[in-house]
């Protein structure tokens, strides 16, 4: 066998071995998959002139469980996200301060007891890259999220009628989508932590 035949049959064979042992999109998840703690999956952000892979692992994490961690294309690891605690209200104490996160609210407080904190609705930018197989989870039916929307700790003030509520995240595989709502209605309640 030629030299150039065997580098080419070398190089496609390890090719091969790449490709079979790279982990699968998150979007093709089974529901084997995805209850399978240590299991990855990649989801891909990508623009005219770039490209961006984010690894994500299923993980066991202090009080959330069974959760969600991002690892960059760098090697850092990035939040931890949690299922869903199902729903509550996010009213905070006092008089709502737009210049900081609701933090003593029913759905802060239920993060903070897991270990976390609410997301805030910069947390959510970009989210859409895995809300497809985190906010639809296969073969957990009791892990679908309720409410169909998930509270931030972000305060939304209607200035022109003084009237105070918070962002609400609508998952979608499209684009992220934001929403406010009244801080007594109840949504569901997401936790995140770095």
């Amino acid at each position: 066998m030629s030299k150039l035949l065997f580098l080419v049959t070398a190089l496609m064979s390890l090719n091969s071995y790449a490709d079979s042992n790279r982990p699968k999109s998150c979007y093709d998840l089974t529901a084997t998959d995805r209850n399978q703690i240590g299991f990855q999956c990649i989801t891909v952000r990508s623009g005219p002139n770039y490209r961006r892979e984010f690894l994500w692992e299923r993980v066991i994490y202090k009080n959330f469980g069974e959760a969600w961690q991002v690892t960059f294309s760098d090697g850092s690891k990035g939040a931890i996200w949690s299922e869903t605690f199902g729903l509550a209200t996010n009213s905070p104490e006092g008089t709502p301060n737009k210049a900081k996160p609701i933090s003593d609210s029913d759905a802060a407080i239920i993060c903070q007891i897991a270990g976390g904190r609410l997301p805030s609705r910069s947390d959510f930018d970009g989210f859409h890259l895995i809300s497809n197989f985190i906010f639809n989870p296969i073969g957990k039916p009791d892990m679908i999220y309720p409410s169909g929307s998930y509270w931030t700790s972000t305060i939304y003030e209607y200035d022109y009628i003084g009237y105070y509520g918070a962002y609400i995240y609508y998952p979608s595989h499209i684009n992220t989508q934001f929403g406010w709502d009244n801080f007594e209605k109840e949504h569901s309640v997401i936790c995140i932590s770095e």
